[in-house]
């Protein structure tokens, strides 16, 4: 396989990990589009940026010698037809290969491309929401159903992907499903997606034409189309939009759209936004009122999220089942019928929500969803019948038996026994199997809901060491870890008990667990405990670490012993939040201050009943003589080089640092005060982006009052 590689100029080999942008070229097309489509703006963008790109060229393929007149495949597809190959592991090993030569932030990788090359975009990405941060297709076909009626040609090429007509196997058909984002699309739950389409489009057909199916308007917010594609018995149930689906998932389906008055061509303006005023229609910028967000900035305020808490997930075969924490083997692979799976954990009660269509096997991996089963913690996993009115009719199986296994992944060697309760009744001995590695319970028919309760018996004696995660206590992604900073360990029965430091100074042991942090030179450090449980445990990296490579081990009460592995920093900059996951509103504090002196404190975030989280509370600028200070609290920064090396943006403007360095009160925590600049009052919620001696922190949000950003449609 050969691909184009594009590397910012002056490009920092040895510097700190930074995106990577895939782009798809199109039927016919090889990776040298990534240069050529746009007028260079994908180029221009990454130089700016300071991303890498790659554009893999697609394999010379078998369908060349049968008449198909494009030389490379466009099937972006995983096939068992050697004329095919497959085109979707492709493109995972050209990433593979960047990641193996070059310094790429795994949290940041976003895939796009254009005509065949978008639709390649939209398929892989939704197939594989874990993989990438966002994708942004341009002029994508959506359904190929509308492709083979209305544009058969070259039927070699298409007919060729997809191993035939519409019609001729389930199994052919099922081909031409998964290879239509309009039938996948509710899997963008935590996928953000941009999509750039000419309005005048007529071969991905995009013209606001009445009775005609549009591929981009009925992906993003046209609910208009429901019926057949030309006179052929292709008939389809209307299928969501992004827009119904944000309506009703307000949490999930992040989108965005530009539209030009451009045919089967790519507009520059897709890449790099436009102007409000302008003949384009699209999503204002909040950040830059009076300006359409273009593709490469909204991809660059996306960044994965390996463990949300709620997954969506469709599929149609045996060969795409597993999306983050889940995973689901469904009844009627490759039927063209789908299967699916919506679940969201609370780990602050331990529990799972789980809903089914179609599903034989549902599996957990209890530790990337951050639960866990202990004798003093039971899980508790409620199981019913997916029912979302928003969703693809498709979907509905109401009238079907589901009696699906459910299977949860994690280390239980060390329990002594698992009991099980249905419903508050124990299940028999039959309808629960225990592995060291797995706990699968049933089948069982699913009641409206069905409730099961899973408590573990006592632990034997002292278990070899597992496997845990160290992550920053804020930020809580990566491994990289500053001397005197608050770190996180998940893992299985790292403590026996859940407790917190009741004092100011706080214990080297808690509960019976301890941690040892061994450096690069060899030397051992005892670490400061302030929370402990069996999942948990929170501590003070002990500030004589040596940076470099480092080894924490945690000694639960019991005995048993888990291990992970993390890079020591000088610095390692993180905010916390106030759900305390590192994502959406800041932990901070709002002051208004004014002239006189006098300050009025603000709340900057609520509790929302209706999610459950809280959210950003606007705040008040007030008069034009007073100051608006705010305090962000986080950690891993108080070894930072100097002052001017510590930056904010709030809302894409630069803000004064007054002040970064350590909060007195408690260790460890960090605290960067910033004077708000009073350009930004009134424009609603918008991220604040740290950086201390080059490092970014996690981004998080804060709202400052009305004005947020709406659609703009044509």
């Amino acid at each position: 396989m050969t691909a184009v590689l594009w590397v910012p100029a002056g490009f920092n080999p040895n510097g700190p990990p930074v995106p990577l942008f895939v782009y798809l070229h199109g039927g016919g097309g090889t990776g040298q589009t990534l240069l050529s489509n746009f007028n260079g703006a994908l180029t221009r963008e990454l130089d700016k940026r300071g991303w890498i790109g790659i554009a893999p060229d697609g394999r010379r393929w078998g369908l060349a010698s049968q008449g198909c007149e494009w030389p490379t495949s466009a099937a972006y597809v995983n096939s068992a037809d050697p004329n095919v190959g497959p085109g979707e592991q492709d493109i995972f090993d050209a990433i593979d290969w960047v990641k193996a030569n070059y310094p790429i932030d795994a949290n940041r990788m976003y895939l796009s491309g254009f005509s065949m090359g978008g639709r390649g975009s939209y398929i892989i990405g939704l197939k594989n929401p874990d993989r990438f941060a966002g994708i942004a297709p341009f002029a994508p076909a959506i359904d190929m159903y509308e492709i083979f009626v209305r544009r058969p040609d070259p039927p070699e090429c298409k007919e060729g992907m997809v191993g035939g007509r519409p019609g001729d196997s389930l199994r052919v058909d099922t081909m031409y499903t998964i290879t239509s984002a309009r039938f996948l699309i509710e899997n963008a739950y935590n996928l953000p997606v941009f999509h750039g389409h000419g309005a005048m489009d007529t071969i991905a057909y995009n013209v606001p034409t009445s009775g005609r199916f549009q591929h981009g308007a009925h992906i993003l917010f046209d609910t208009s189309w429901n019926g057949c594609h030309g006179n052929t018995n292709l008939c389809f149930e209307h299928t969501p939009t992004l827009s119904e689906l944000r309506a009703r998932h307000p949490n999930g389906y992040d989108w965005a759209f530009m539209f030009t008055p451009a045919g089967h061509s790519g507009d520059a303006r897709w890449i790099e936004g436009a102007s409000k005023s302008s003949d384009a229609t699209g999503v204002e910028d909040a950040r830059n009122p009076g300006n359409l967000i273009g593709a490469m900035e909204f991809l660059s305020r996306q960044a994965l999220q390996p463990s949300p808490d709620t997954v969506v997930y469709k599929t149609y075969t045996d060969s795409h089942r597993k999306a983050y924490w889940t995973e689901i083997d469904i009844t009627t692979p490759r039927q063209n019928v789908p299967g699916a799976v919506r679940a969201r954990r609370n780990r602050s009660v331990n529990s799972l929500e789980v809903e089914l269509a179609r599903v034989q096997t549902a599996t957990f991996d209890l530790l990337l969803a951050g639960l866990h089963l202990a004798p003093e913690t039971p899980l508790s996993i409620t199981v019913k019948r997916l029912v979302e009115p928003v969703y693809a009719p498709t979907l509905a199986s109401s009238d079907e038996p589901l009696e699906p296994r459910i299977v949860l992944k994690g280390s239980f060697s060390q329990l002594s026994g698992v009991t099980v309760l249905r419903d508050g009744n124990a299940l028999a001995g039959l309808q629960v199997t225990v592995s060291a590695s797995s706990i699968t319970i049933g089948p069982l028919p699913v009641g409206n809901p069905t409730v099961l309760t899973v408590r573990a018996g006592g632990s034997q004696p002292p278990p070899p060491a597992g496997t845990a995660a160290a992550v920053p206590a804020a930020s809580l992604r990566g491994n990289v870890l500053a001397r005197e900073s608050l770190v996180s360990v998940f893992g299985v029965r790292v403590a026996t008990a859940t407790m917190s430091a009741s004092s100011a100074s706080w214990p080297e042991s808690l509960a019976g667990t301890s941690v040892k942090v061994t450096d690069v030179q060899g030397r051992d450090w005892p670490a400061k405990l302030f929370f402990v449980s069996a999942a948990q445990v929170n501590f003070l990296l002990p500030a004589g670490t040596a940076k470099g490579p480092a080894r924490i081990t945690v000694t639960a009460g019991d005995g048993a012993t888990s291990v992970a592995n993390a890079e020591i920093a000088e610095v390692s900059p993180g905010l916390f939040s106030a759900n305390g996951d590192g994502q959406g509103v800041a932990a901070a504090l709002a002051v208004r201050v004014a002239p006189d002196g006098s300050q009025t404190l603000q709340p900057v975030f609520r509790l929302d009943p209706a999610s459950g989280r809280h959210v950003g509370a606007p705040l008040d600028f007030g008069s034009p003589s007073d100051q608006l200070l705010l305090s962000l609290f986080g950690t891993g920064l108080r070894y930072r080089s100097s002052l001017a090396a510590v930056g904010v943006r709030v809302g894409g403007e630069g803000a004064e640092v007054l002040f970064a360095g350590p909060q007195a009160q408690i260790e460890g925590l960090d605290q960067v005060n910033v004077r708000l600049p009073r350009s930004l009052a009134g424009r609603g919620e918008v991220t604040i982006l740290l950086t201390v001696d080059g490092q970014a922190a996690n981004p998080v949000t804060v709202n400052l009052g009305a004005g947020a950003a709406g659609l703009t449609m044509p």
